[in-house]
């Protein structure tokens, strides 16, 4: 029965350690939001130009903080968790604030240094109570020079609390240890080397009852029982062989479905990873999560069409294309209605195939909608193929190309994921711009 025990003990101490890994988790979120923060209020343009014009000693001091402090206070506005924050000039004289401006004294940052610590300030003259607060300081830079700094207290007393019987506290590596034997503290690092969240559980939070260990015990000897009591059935009867070949059968077309399944399920992954991998290295910082979202539809919509089709192998081409561009244009038809049409060959091809057909044709509709379609404007997509090859041709309407804009050869992501996916699929692009915008794929046999 000991292992039973030793096992339900280990998986009580699991459920803690995972609980306390999720809380960290928000902690990091919160420090990393909470930088952001700081590093916003330094980027604001107005601000940085008044700064710039003081350095140049351009306006006065006094003038600079009359411009800047209700300015900082309204960006101050929508943060909620802001215990104290400050503005300083590059000699640290005060030009902002907000709240107590004794929490925050200067403190010298260099061109490439900043601030983030954890601090406790007491509730009040006398009190016992502690509040945790998170500092973060940044440099406002400008041409490689310090032209002041923001300081700012976020309060974290929501990383440090009690939940259930585990104790919760945001801990730095500058702080003292703990009270109590610092052995029943345990600690879950983030993503910033000088901040951890340290807890701890009381020895009969991991203490399984009698009942917890001992069910588990007798429903193993149960199974055990039943599998001697089946194992003796079917030696007595020989002719149970036969249903043991026919269950072998079975166990090996079951076993080649998940590895074509598991194949296929790869491929998509690393399609999904390309892209995000794509969209994170863009220099652009828009935000690119609604993008990926419908790359990642289009693959779920082939897996869609794989589980519909009477062989499981190949996707319809066209039927395909026209569901995702009437998706694609439902979700931008709130201000606007365009049309489109899918015409051409019925052509079936393999879920690779569709997979790259559908990121390239997503592209070229999204930026159609983005920068060329109006009201009555539309999007026609024509397939065609023989015993050598098969081609798509794209075409809309609306506001010309630019004249000096060229798919072929520009650098943007769009045009990098098609030109890609054209490679990959043994494919060719010839576009043009007039009399409307074209894009025609020529491929070799389908495979």
């Amino acid at each position: 029965m000991y292992p039973f025990y030793r096992t339900e003990r280990q998986r009580l101490i699991s459920e803690l350690t995972r609980e306390a890994e999720r809380k960290a988790v928000y902690a990091d979120l919160f420090i990393k939001n909470s930088d952001e923060k700081v590093a916003a209020l330094g980027s604001r343009t107005q601000i940085r130009v008044k700064l710039i014009e003081y350095a140049a000693g351009k306006v006065s001091l006094d003038e600079l903080a009359a411009f800047t402090l209700p300015k900082y206070l309204d960006g101050l506005a929508v943060y909620d968790d802001v215990i104290a924050a400050v503005r300083y000039d590059s000699s640290g004289g005060l030009i902002a604030a907000k709240n107590d401006v004794s929490l925050l004294p200067c403190k010298a940052l260099a061109v490439d240094s900043r601030i983030l610590e954890l601090r406790q300030l007491s509730t009040g003259v006398g009190s016992q109570d502690m509040v945790y607060c998170l500092e973060i300081r940044h440099p406002i830079l400008d041409q490689g020079r310090v032209i002041g700094q923001d300081a700012v207290l976020f309060d974290a007393r929501e990383f440090n609390t009690e939940t259930g019987s585990i104790l919760y506290r945001l801990h730095g590596s500058g702080d003292p240890k703990y009270e109590g034997d610092d052995s029943h503290w345990h600690r879950v690092a983030t993503s910033y080397p000088s901040i951890s969240l340290a807890y701890r559980y009381p020895d009969r939070a991991v203490q399984p009852g009698l009942r917890a260990f001992l069910l588990p015990f007798l429903r193993f000897a149960l199974i055990l029982v039943l599998i001697i009591g089946t194992v003796a059935y079917f030696t007595l009867y020989r002719s149970s062989r036969r249903l043991l070949d026919s269950l072998r059968g079975l166990a090996e077309r079951r076993a080649l479905l998940v590895r074509e399944t598991n194949h296929r399920v790869k491929n998509n992954l690393s399609i999904i990873s390309s892209l995000v991998q794509l969209y994170r290295l863009e220099e652009s910082g828009e935000n690119k999560l609604a993008e990926i979202e419908s790359k990642i539809g289009l693959i779920g919509m082939i897996h869609d069409r794989l589980y519909r089709a009477p062989d499981a192998e190949t996707v319809a081409l066209k039927p395909y294309l026209k569901e995702m561009v009437a998706s694609i244009l439902d979700a931008h038809a709130a201000a606007e209605t365009y049309t489109y049409s899918v015409e051409g060959d019925d052509l079936n091809v393999g879920d690779d195939v569709c997979a790259g057909i559908g990121i390239i044709v997503s592209e070229l509709i999204l930026n159609a909608v983005k920068y060329a379609l109006g009201p009555g404007d539309g999007v026609w997509i024509t397939l065609a193929g023989d015993s050598t090859g098969w081609s798509l041709t794209v075409e809309n309407s609306g506001k010309p190309y630019p004249e000096e804009a060229n798919p072929e050869t520009s650098a943007g992501l769009g045009s990098e994921l098609i030109r890609a996916y054209t490679a990959q699929l043994g494919g060719t692009l010839q576009f043009s711009k007039t009399p409307r915008t074209r894009y025609h794929f020529k491929f070799g046999p389908r495979v």
